[in-house]
């Protein structure tokens, strides 16, 4: 199996700052919740809080929502272009995605994509809440353990130094610079 990071790696640029602009420009209604999500993200820029601390207060606009599913799927309808070429031309079945994004972000691109196996942050999609820990860093290989257990990942491709730990467990790993694919020595 490969296993790929999503954002500005398969997709280009990043999914969250897509959704947040895109939901805070549709979106009227939300925009009280606009100065929250960016003093939350400017704590956690500067390094004062975590991703785990930030993310409930970013999200916190979710509750306004009767049926994010459904804003989501326009979200990707008018996203899903972003997808990068390469990764298209050299998919395989058995491909997994683990990100850092929500998991209620990234399903509905997985599904259109055919991706069976997704690992993303778990979030309530209608409250912004982390039940546990951010998809992010090392976390990434705890959670692909829960799930594959030992397997070694043929290849493990990402944008992200954060992601080295995915890459230490993988057969192979590659670096992705753009559309460049380039050998990951970690």
């Amino acid at each position: 199996m490969n296993v790929y990071d999503f954002d500005d790696t398969i997709l280009e640029g990043d999914t969250e700052r897509y959704f947040w602009a895109w939901i805070f420009k549709n979106y009227p209604q939300i925009q009280s919740y606009h100065s929250e999500y960016l003093f939350y993200m400017t704590l956690q820029n500067m390094g004062l809080i975590t991703r785990d601390d930030s993310r409930p207060h970013a999200y916190a606009f979710l509750k306004e929502f009767n049926d994010i599913d459904s804003i989501v799927e326009k979200f990707w309808d008018e996203h899903e272009h972003f997808i990068k070429k390469w990764y298209l031309e050299t998919q395989r079945d058995d491909d997994v995605i683990i990100s850092a994004s929500p998991e209620f972000l990234l399903i509905p691109i997985c599904r259109r994509l055919g991706i069976k196996h997704l690992i993303a942050s778990h979030m309530d999609k209608n409250t912004g809440k982390l039940p546990d820990k951010f998809n992010y860093a090392g976390q990434k290989v705890i959670r692909f353990r829960e799930v594959f257990g030992s397997v070694e990942p043929d290849c493990f491709f990402s944008d992200s130094e954060s992601d080295r730990f995915m890459a230490q467990i993988s057969k192979k790993a590659i670096k992705v610079i753009g559309n460049e694919l380039v050998a990951w020595q970690v």
